[in-house]
């Protein structure tokens, strides 16, 4: 009589093969939508998105409709290759929606790259006031810089390692904006949970943010070539968290820093400097753990981006430390972008070098080729 253990083996192996179809039908027709609203975009249709520039409303235009919504999609096909292997995949495909009930504004996206559909983002905002705004739902955390940013609109491929590692992603939660003397000082507070759907512990996350914006008006854009020319400006932010709870014995990594487990403290200390199309933006990352032998661990990167004036063209550079007890570890990257279309498409190609990383004396060299399609439709409002 067959084992139930023989029996689970027999039973992946015997349904790998469609789960396998279904991944590579999946990136067939994420190509395909990808080359058709391509056309839609190339080709100036009446789906078009409106040009960024618009002239300025009326009063009467400001008040928000009833109900308005748009839909979108966000594409990102990549080729990695490295010394001895190539990869083609579909980073990313992620169909989004948002829109407005009267004052309050929602955003929906999901994630259909991978062998598993995910709901990324569930969120409802409403403003309490001029000043004051709630976020309830599942959305992005207020910690990191690069991590607040919209995808579309970050410089590199990817996000640093350090914003990966020490960051807590996105999670059901609630979170109160407020924005003091015109704008110029932000604090975000909020209490969020593991998520349900993954089957974790309730061991709440509180965490905070507050940032200061010095000189002219910092952008959300990590991009340059996006927010345009702009004064010189700066703007330092400073983030924090914690988690409560039981801990279990069996916590994961609870030796090596990597996640944050019931006690830890992770701070987070961002500087972003504008002037003219040249953005710098620095972040370092710090986790104190009171319960294990690796009581503290510390990461930094900067990167810095320009974009000639009146050019579709950006160059960017980035170095990361991603343990600064280390210091021998580096990992050194240059990016040329070319943007289409404004910020709907585009074409990135990186150069990353990784050095005496996990005791690896031999340095890794690997090149990254992606595509970005990003839009969006309007498809309600009154």
């Amino acid at each position: 009589m067959p084992t139930p253990a023989s029996t689970a083996r027999t039973s992946t192996t015997q349904t790998s093969t469609p789960a396998s179809t279904a991944s590579t039908v999946r990136i067939r027709l994420a190509c395909v939508l990808s080359l058709l609203l391509f056309a839609l975009l190339s080709s100036g249709s009446a789906f078009a998105v409106a040009p960024a520039v618009a002239a300025t409303p009326s009063p009467q235009s400001q008040t928000p409709a009833p109900l308005s919504g748009e839909m979108g999609v966000l594409l990102r096909p990549r080729l990695d290759l490295t010394t001895d292997h190539a990869e083609w995949r579909m980073q990313m495909v992620r169909p989004r929606m948002r829109g407005k009930v009267g004052k309050a504004s929602w955003f929906v996206q999901t994630e259909l790259a991978g062998t598993a559909n995910v709901l990324l983002d569930a969120r409802l905002r409403f403003p309490l006031g001029e000043s004051v705004t709630l976020t309830v739902g599942r959305f992005i955390t207020p910690f990191s810089r690069a991590f607040l940013t919209p995808v579309p609109k970050l410089a590199f491929p990817d996000f640093a390692s350090p914003v990966g590692e020490f960051r807590v992603s996105r999670q059901l939660g609630a979170m109160l904006t407020a924005k003091l003397w015109g704008e110029r000082v932000r604090l975000l507070g909020g209490v969020f949970s593991i998520d349900p759907l993954a089957k974790k512990l309730f061991r709440p996350v509180f965490m905070g943010r507050a940032t200061v914006s010095l000189g002219a008006g910092m952008p959300a854009d990590m991009a340059p070539y996006l927010a345009g020319p702009s004064q010189t400006g700066a703007l330092l932010g400073v983030s924090a968290y914690t988690r409560i709870g039981e801990r279990t014995p069996i916590d994961a990594n609870a030796a090596s820093l990597v996640g944050a487990e019931p006690g830890d403290v992770t701070i987070g200390v961002d500087l972003s400097v504008r002037h003219g199309s040249l953005a710098c933006v620095m972040e370092g990352f710090a986790r104190i753990r009171t319960h294990a032998e690796v009581r503290r661990k510390a990461a930094t990167y900067a990167q810095c981006q320009a974009s000639p004036q009146g050019s579709d063209w950006e160059g960017g550079l980035r170095a990361t430390l991603p343990d600064i007890s280390e210091p021998g570890g580096v990992v050194a990257e240059a990016l040329v972008t070319r943007y289409m279309r404004r910020q709907d498409l585009k074409v990135q190609l990186r150069y990353r070098l990784a050095s005496g990383l996990a005791g690896n004396a031999d340095p890794t060299h690997q090149l990254t080729l992606q595509l970005q399609l990003h839009t969006w439709l309007t498809v309600a409002g009154n």
